[in-house]
C-alpha cells in the first residue's frame, strides 16, 4: 500500500523522505511558490478556501470550506466542471456534515482516524473496515470505493496517510 504525506513544513516532508506528498495551494500555509514543492514528484494540492485548482479540500474547522456554507459544494461543482474528481478531506466526527455538503456530487474521501493522544488510531485499517466504521459509528455512510486515503498518523511535522485509490484520481 501506498503511505503519503502532509505537512504545513515542507522541509519537514523532506526530511521524512516523504515522494507522495500533500500541499497546501492556499491559506496561511500556501506552498504552491515555494521551489521545494516541486521536488516531490507525486505532490497533490490541498485548498482550504475552495480554490479550484487545488483538487483535494480540507473540510475541518477554521477553514473556509467547512465555516463557510455551500462554499464546498461550490468548490466540488467546480472541480466537475473540470472534468476531475473531488477529494475531500475530512475527520470521522465530520465526515456527515461533508457529506451533506455535497450530497449528490460524486467526491473520493480522505478520512482522518487519528484519535485523541491517549488512544493510538488502529493502523492498518482497510478501506472496507473504515466504510464500516463510518457508516456504523459516524452516520457517514461512504461506500468503500470512494474512500481514496486514511490518515492514521500524527507526527510533530507531519502527517501519514495510507492511500486506498488512484493517486491522481
Amino acid at each position: 500500500m501506498t503511505e503519503f504525506y502532509d505537512s504545513t513544513s515542507l522541509a519537514e516532508l523532506a526530511a521524512a523522505g516523504a515522494d507522495h506528498v500533500c500541499l497546501y495551494g492556499d491559506g496561511v500555509f500556501d506552498q504552491s511558490g515555494r521551489p521545494l514543492a516541486r521536488t516531490f514528484k507525486y505532490r497533490r494540492w490541498i485548498t482550504v478556501a475552495g480554490l479550484e485548482t487545488c483538487g483535494i479540500a480540507d473540510y475541518e474547522p477554521g477553514n473556509p470550506v467547512f465555516e463557510h456554507a455551500g462554499e464546498l459544494r461550490r468548490w466540488a461543482l467546480a472541480r466537475h466542471a473540470k472534468r476531475e474528481w473531488p477529494i475531500v478531506y475530512t475527520d470521522r466526527a465530520n465526515a456527515a456534515a461533508a457529506m451533506a455538503e455535497v450530497h449528490g456530487l460524486a467526491c473520493y474521501y480522505w478520512v482522518s482516524i487519528i484519535n485523541p493522544a491517549d488512544r493510538p488510531a488502529q493502523h492498518p485499517v482497510t478501506a472496507l473496515e473504515l466504510s464500516s466504521d463510518l457508516t456504523g459509528n459516524w452516520h457517514a455512510p461512504i461506500p468503500a470505493p470512494l474512500l481514496w486515503g486514511c490518515q492514521w498518523d500524527n507526527q510533530p511535522g507531519w502527517d501519514r496517510s495510507d492511500l486506498f485509490g488512484d493517486w491522481w484520481a
